[in-house]
C-alpha cells in the first residue's frame, strides 16, 4: 500500500511528468505488462487481451469440469471419509451437536448442498444413534445414498475444484505472468490426481486448497492497487478470503504465514523502493527518511488489521452459524464440558414424548433420561423403580415414566466458543502418534516415497509424479538461487548499480528475486512445521505446500521467459519448448495412473504396473 501513497514532497507538476514521459513510466515505477496494456495500448487491444484470457479460463474449465464430473456418481456408497462428512452435514440438518477435529464452514458448505438437493431427513422414530458399522450418528448419512443427494454434495466438490483451477489461472496473471505460463501452472493443478479425487468426491480438503490460492492471489492483488480505495477493498477480500480458509482446517494457519511473509517482504520493498527516489532528489528537496520508514510502517499495520480482522470476524461468524443449527444434544456431548452439554437441548420427538407419558418398561422413548449412574447394578436399578433395558441404545437405567424436560441452562458465545474451539483444537492436535498403516510422514511427501490412502473402490490419493517431482526440483534449485545470489542482492542495496537496464518486475513492483523469495518461505512454512506434528498425517497435508511450488514452477518458467526473450532466442524458444514437453508429460501420467483416481476395476497385473514404487497401491 506504502508504494501507491505518494510521500510528502511529491509535487502534481512531477506526477504529470510521470505519466507523459516514457522514460519514467518504466518497470520500476509500474507492475510492467498489465499496466503497459493499460497506459500504452489502444482500448482494442485492451478488450481483446481480456478476451483472451476470458477464452483461455472458458477452455481450462471445460477440460476441468469434464474430467471432475466423468462418473461423479460412482461409487453410490461411502467413499474413504465420506463416512465422517456426510454424518457431519447430515447434523445440521437434523440438528445434532458434533464434535470434528476442525472448523465447520466445509461442512456448513455440504449442508447447503444437501438442503438444495430437497432432501428430507428421515422420519424422528427412525433415527440410531449407534450405527452398523461401529460409527456415531444417525442413519441419514447413509440414506443421502438412496437419493441424488449425495450427487449435489459431490458437486460442491466439483464447483470448488473448479474454482480452484480458476483462482490458480487468475493468481498467476495477477502476479504478472504471461498467459502462457498462467495455463501451464494451472494445468498442472488439472493434471494432479490428488486435486481430481478430492475434487469429486465429499471431502472438506478442496474447499481449504481453494481459498487457500483463492487468498494467495488477493494478497498479491492488494499490492497491485492503485488507489486507497482499491487498496482498502482488496485488503477486506484478503481477509474475508483467509478467515475462510482458516475456518476449514487448522491446517491453514500456513496461509496466515505465506500473506504474512508476502505483505512483511513487500513493505520492506517499498520502503526501500521510496528511499532509493528520494535520495535522488535534490538535498532541499528530500524527506526524512525516518518520516518514509514510519509512514509505510504504519500503512503496513493498517492493512494487517484489516486482514487479520476481518479474517476473525469471518472465523467467529462461522462458528455463531454452527452452534445456531445445532440446539439438540448429539455426538458431540461426549466431547464437551458438562457445561457446554446442559446448554443443548434433548433431542425429543412429539412421538416420542406422547410414548414416554405412556410409561411401562422397556419404553425407548424414555431411555434419553437417566435413572442411575454408569456403573448402577440391575439390581439397584429396579429398587429405584426404574426399567433396565439392556436393548436400549441410549441409557440402560431410565425411568418409566419421563420426568420434566429440564430447560437448557443458556452460555453466552464467548463461553461456547471457548468450550468448541477447545474440543476441536485438543481433538486435532492428540498426543502420541497414532499409527494408521496408510499415515506417511511429512518427509516422505515432496518425493511421492509415501504410501498413499487407500479411499476403497480402487482409488488412492496418489499425487501426480510428473507435477510433485517437478515441484520438488524447482523449490530445491529456487533455494539455491535465493542463497546463492543473497550476497549480490545485498551489495546492488547498499551500493545501487550506477547503469541499470530495464529490470524484470512482478505484482507490486518486485523483482524476481524477492517473488522468488516469498514463494519458497511459504512453501517451506506449509510443509517444514509437519515436522511437529505427533497426530497421523497423510500425504493430503502437503497440499497447502505443494500449491504454492506449483505457483513457484510457473512462476520460475515466466522469470526464464522473461529473462530470455532479448538475450537469447533459442534459450526462449527451449524454455518454451521445455514447458510443452512437461505439459504433455503431466497429461500422459495422469492418464496412465487415472485408474486409481476413477476407480476402474483392475486386474493384478495391471494394478501392478502402476506400482512403480514399492508403497504405492498397498
Amino acid at each position: 500500500m506504502g508504494c501507491f501513497f505518494m510521500v510528502q514532497g511529491d509535487t502534481s507538476t512531477e506526477l504529470r511528468q510521470r505519466k507523459t514521459t516514457q522514460a519514467a513510466a518504466t518497470v520500476d515505477e509500474d507492475d510492467a505488462h498489465l499496466e503497459e496494456i493499460l497506459e500504452k495500448a489502444p482500448s482494442s487491444t485492451w478488450l481483446r487481451s481480456i478476451a483472451i484470457d476470458l477464452a483461455v479460463i472458458v477452455v481450462l474449465l471445460t477440460l476441468t469440469v469434464s474430467k471432475l464430473y466423468y462418473r461423479i456418481e460412482e461409487p453410490n456408497s461411502l467413499v474413504w471419509d465420506e463416512t465422517h462428512f456426510t454424518k457431519f452435514s447430515t447434523w445440521y440438518v437434523t440438528g445434532h451437536y458434533f464434535v470434528d477435529i476442525h472448523p465447520p464452514l466445509a461442512k456448513l458448505i455440504m449442508a447447503v448442498f444437501i438442503w438444495l438437493s430437497g432432501y428430507q431427513p428421515l422420519d424422528e422414530s427412525n433415527v440410531q444413534w449407534w450405527t452398523h458399522d461401529g460409527f456415531v450418528g444417525t442413519q441419514d448419512y447413509v440414506n443421502i445414498y438412496n437419493s441424488d443427494t449425495y450427487i449435489y454434495v459431490r458437486m460442491g466438490s466439483l464447483i470448488a475444484g473448479s474454482l480452484l483451477v480458476l483462482a490458480t489461472y487468475l493468481t498467476m496473471r495477477i502476479i504478472g505472468c504471461r498467459r502462457a505460463t498462467a495455463a501451464f501452472t494451472t494445468w498442472m493443478v488439472m493434471t494432479d490426481h490428488l486435486i481430481t479425487i478430492d475434487s469429486r468426491i465429499i471431502l472438506t480438503d478442496v474447499y481449504l486448497w481453494m481459498f487457500h490460492v483463492m487468498t494467495i492471489g488477493c494478497s498479491f492483488a492488494s499490492t497491485r492497487a492503485k488507489s486507497t480505495i482499491g487498496m482498502l477493498f482488496m485488503c477486506f477480500v484478503t481477509g474475508l478470503l483467509l478467515g475462510c480458509t482458516v475456518s476449514v482446517k487448522y491446517t491453514a494457519f500456513g496461509t496466515i504465514g505465506a500473506v504474512g511473509i508476502h505483505q512483511a517482504v513487500f513493505v520492506f520493498h517499498c520502503i526501500y523502493r521510496t528511499m532509493k527516489r528520494n535520495f535522488a532528489r535534490e538535498p532541499s528537496k528530500r524527506i526524512p527518511s525516518w518520516l518514509i520508514f514510519f509512514h509505510h510502517i504504519y500503512v503496513a499495520i493498517w492493512k494487517a488489521l484489516i486482514i487479520l480482522g476481518v479474517a476473525a470476524f469471518v472465523f467467529l461468524s462461522v462458528w455463531i452459524i454452527h452452534l445456531h443449527y445445532l440446539p439438540y444434544k448429539g455426538q458431540g456431548d461426549g466431547f464437551m464440558e458438562q457445561r457446554f452439554v446442559e446448554s443443548l437441548v434433548p433431542y425429543i420427538s412429539e412421538e416420542q414424548r406422547a410414548l414416554a407419558k405412556e410409561g411401562g418398561c422397556p419404553n425407548h422413548a424414555n431411555s434419553w433420561y437417566d435413572c442411575g449412574f454408569p456403573t448402577i447394578t440391575p439390581e439397584q436399578c429396579i429398587e429405584r423403580g426404574c426399567c433396565w433395558d439392556p436393548t436400549s441404545t441410549q441409557k440402560w437405567c431410565y425411568p418409566k415414566f419421563a420426568p420434566p424436560i429440564p430447560a437448557p441452562k443458556r452460555l453466552s458465545f464467548w463461553q461456547s466458543l471457548t468450550y468448541m474451539l477447545s474440543a476441536t483444537w485438543s481433538n486435532n492436535q492428540g498426543e502420541a502418534l497414532n499409527y494408521h498403516p496408510q499415515m506417511s510422514r511429512w518427509w516422505q511427501w515432496p518425493l511421492l516415497t509415501c504410501k498413499f490412502v487407500d479411499f476403497g473402490h480402487g482409488m488412492y490419493s496418489m499425487g501426480n509424479p510428473a507435477v510433485w517431482w517437478l515441484v520438488a526440483l524447482v523449490v530445491a534449485v529456487s533455494s539455491v538461487y535465493i542463497v546463492a545470489s543473497l550476497p549480490v542482492q545485498i551489495s546492488d542495496i547498499l551500493i545501487p548499480p550506477k547503469k541499470q537496464g530495464e529490470q524484470i518486475r512482478y505484482a507490486g513492483g518486485m523483482p524476481p528475486w524477492l517473488c522468488f523469495l516469498v514463494l519458497v518461505v511459504g512453501y517451506l512454512g506449509n510443509w517444514v512445521p509437519f515436522y511437529l506434528i505427533v497426530r497421523s498425517t497423510w500425504n493430503y497435508h502437503y497440499m497447502l505446500a505443494l500449491l504454492i511450488g506449483i505457483i513457484l514452477v510457473g512462476f520460475s518458467f515466466d522469470f526464464l521467459l522473461r529473462y530470455y526473450e532479448r538475450k537469447s532466442r533459442q534459450a526462449y524458444l527451449f524454455v518454451y519448448a521445455l514447458m510443452i514437453v512437461l505439459a504433455i508429460l503431466m497429461g500422459i501420467a495422469f492418464w496412465y495412473w487415472s485408474p486409481w483416481v476413477y476407480g476402474f476395476p483392475l486386474k493384478s497385473k495391471a494394478k501392478e504396473a502402476l506400482r512403480w514404487y514399492h508403497l504405492w497401491g498397498v
